[in-house]
């Protein structure tokens, strides 16, 4: 049986304070690390665009390659709000944001998005199911600020 670490009654207001969390370096956090996924993949795709690795270029490749790094900097964004700005917020929506949302489907998504550029038309269903998870996570993040929000 696993234990959590977090108890479900925990707020992030109180974690932050029992953690003597830093707001200057949350800003920092919140401000600079979504753009840099967005920039990687924003790289990538440029130099795809330039050089393609198979025959003349497939343009659904260029979307697969958006959405991930779209993906990664949505939950970033969606964690560091919480933090910031939602201290009533159960510290539970922000570990699963974490857990679920970035360590275990971010780098699943980062060797499947690999892997489905080696098929066309798989490019296209791939680029869907990546927005349906991208709008999974905005509509918890919106739920979450109209409960919790001021």
């Amino acid at each position: 049986m696993v234990v959590t670490l977090s108890s479900s009654s925990l707020t992030i207001g109180e974690h932050n304070k029992n953690t003597n969390m830093c707001r200057a370096s949350a800003w920092v956090v919140f401000v600079c690390l979504p753009p840099i996924f967005i920039a990687i993949s924003a790289g990538s795709a440029y130099i795809m665009y330039n050089t393609p690795f198979r025959g003349s270029g497939f343009p659904w490749w260029m979307s697969v390659v958006m959405l991930w790094g779209v993906y990664m900097a949505v939950v970033r964004l969606a964690m560091w709000h919480l933090i910031l700005f939602l201290p009533r917020a159960p510290f539970a929506a922000f570990e699963a944001l974490r857990h679920v949302g970035f360590e275990k489907i971010g780098p699943a998504l980062s060797v499947t998005t690999a892997l489905v550029l080696f098929f066309d038309l798989a490019c296209i269903l791939w680029s869907c199911i990546v927005s349906v998870l991208i709008a999974a996570i905005l509509s918890f993040w919106i739920c979450l600020v109209r409960t919790y929000g001021e």
